[in-house]
């Protein structure tokens, strides 16, 4: 037990830390991370930096893996979000060829993932997949033409208050792409935040974020 932070109507009522734990100590969020890639997706398409849902991901990533197998499946932005591209990939299987501990072994993840094997048509069947919103962080980084930590920070956590500083994202390919699947570091009272946006609808001291209509959505 490291840490309990409970608000109410956007005020703490009960903050306690204990085993060496303060407020300033930042905790490894796992896959709490792809919600925060989800609000980034989403502000992307709110500023039209990503076209649709609906666009195939090879429309962002045929330059940097031409000819890789996932890009010939017609797998969306959408598909990756829901865990449903029909690649080979299930976290809960150790022996899926994509499961996330084989990942983790390569250099570059997001190769790793768009060579998979398909096995359902994209849309078809939802497996948990890491990889899925692995490779949406490659997909941010090139829409937007910055790495995600920068776009993070401007659109997203600087907007809540949130200090670069307090945070540290984990990455993969010698530190040149970010790893927006899991592992981002960052202090329980900045973590409320990104909660009480969520139940705001999107908005932070009556300044829109990150749209209603993809709040209710995701």
């Amino acid at each position: 037990l490291a840490s309990m932070l409970v608000l109410g109507h956007g005020k703490p009522v009960v903050e306690q830390y204990w085993n060496g734990y303060d407020k300033d100590t930042a905790h490894d969020l796992r896959s709490a991370t792809k919600s925060i890639t989800s609000l980034l997706v989403g502000i992307a398409l709110d500023a039209q930096v990503l076209s649709s849902v609906s666009t195939p991901i090879a429309s962002y990533l045929n330059a940097d893996y031409p000819n890789t197998p996932a890009l010939k499946q017609g797998i969306t932005i959408e598909h990756l979000l829901t865990m449903s591209s029909g690649l080979a990939c299930d976290d809960w299987d150790a022996l899926s060829p994509g499961n996330e501990q084989k990942m983790y072994q390569q250099t570059d993840w997001v190769q790793f993932i768009l060579n998979l094997p398909s096995t359902a048509s994209p849309g078809a069947v939802t497996q948990y997949c890491t990889g899925g919103p692995v490779t949406l962080g490659h997909i941010l980084a090139n829409a937007t033409k910055q790495p995600v930590p920068t776009f993070a920070n401007t659109q997203l956590f600087g907007p809540l208050g949130i200090a670069s500083t307090s945070l540290q994202w984990a990455d993969y390919k010698n530190h040149a792409q970010t790893d927006t699947g899991g592992h981002i570091r960052m202090r329980p009272r900045d973590m409320s935040k990104i909660g009480q946006l969520v139940l705001q609808g999107g908005k932070w001291n009556g300044v829109r974020v990150v749209s209603n209509a993809w709040i209710t959505a995701a």
